[in-house]
């Protein structure tokens, strides 16, 4: 594919994604709702359940992961970068991968035990 059809595409794309991804969201959180009113739920009683639904830790703990994430991508490439191996490109590739995974997991640990400091009743589950 030529440049500048990409260049004018990738755009385009982009944004059809975005809309199309606002639009579900907002249509089956409507349906969910219909659906709550056909069962017999009064307004009070759906507002209710979206206020149980909502847990702040979550974000918390997705910071704690993707900052352990890019620490590990950006010691990964130091590491690999360091090394000056003329012979090969992919043990670059290598290092960054082992220390991505790694600090990926170390993060999700990290998340699990600092949200059980702070809510000891939290199992590491979404509240429903």
């Amino acid at each position: 594919m030529e440049d500048h059809l990409v260049a004018i595409l990738v755009p385009i794309i982009f944004f059809l994604v975005i809309g199309a991804i606002l639009i579900s969201y907002f249509y089956f959180r409507s349906r969910e709702k219909q659906i709550m009113l056909n069962k017999g739920f009064n307004s009070d009683q759906i507002v209710e359940i979206y206020k149980s639904r909502k847990n702040s830790i979550v974000w918390m703990k997705i910071g704690i992961v993707a900052f352990f994430l890019a620490f590990g991508l950006a010691l990964g490439a130091l590491v690999g970068s360091s090394m000056n191996l003329d012979t090969d490109d992919l043990l670059d590739h290598t290092w960054t991968s082992i220390f991505v995974l790694s600090f990926t997991g170390i993060g999700f640990i990290v998340s699990y035990f600092v949200a059980k400091k702070i809510d000891p009743n939290d199992n590491g589950s979404v509240k429903k």
